[in-house]
């Protein structure tokens, strides 16, 4: 691709880049491979740019329906991290990507939506009020 296939994505505020990039990508070339996953073993997956594109549409608008304050990301696919951190960037949402070791971090996010890799968003009591918009997305 040259420099001016990407204008689109250029002119994404920062947050939405990735989605954005994922999202033409899978227009141009939908089978291409985005994502190759435990590519030596028998588990191996291999996942195209459309079926991503797909996964950042699906979470995008459930975080927008939740409204969460924010999202703690505890899926263990590479294509649920890059598709959960693209809809959240996309959406506005902060995104809280914590190794297992650092639950002590999770008491501090107590009030935000665990999302896993079933990319279901779970509504929450606490959501975002309307017309919330302090910045770009903080990402933990």
């Amino acid at each position: 691709m040259t420099p001016t296939d990407f204008t689109a994505v250029q002119d994404a505020v920062a947050p939405h880049r990735l989605a954005v990039a994922l999202r033409e990508i899978a227009r141009r070339s939908p089978g291409e491979t985005a994502i190759v996953a435990a590519a030596g073993g028998p588990d191996r997956r291999q996942i195209d740019y459309a079926s991503l594109a797909s996964m950042v549409d699906g979470v995008e608008a459930a975080v927008t329906a939740a409204r969460p304050v924010g999202v703690v990301v505890r899926a263990k696919k590479i294509e649920s991290l890059v598709a959960i951190a693209a809809a959240c960037g996309a959406s506005g949402v902060p995104v809280a990507l914590l190794a297992d070791d650092a639950r002590d971090l999770a008491g501090e996010l107590r009030d935000w939506t665990v999302v896993d890799d079933s990319l279901t968003v779970p509504p929450s009591g606490l959501s975002r009020p309307s017309g919330y918009d302090e910045g770009p997305p903080h990402v933990v």
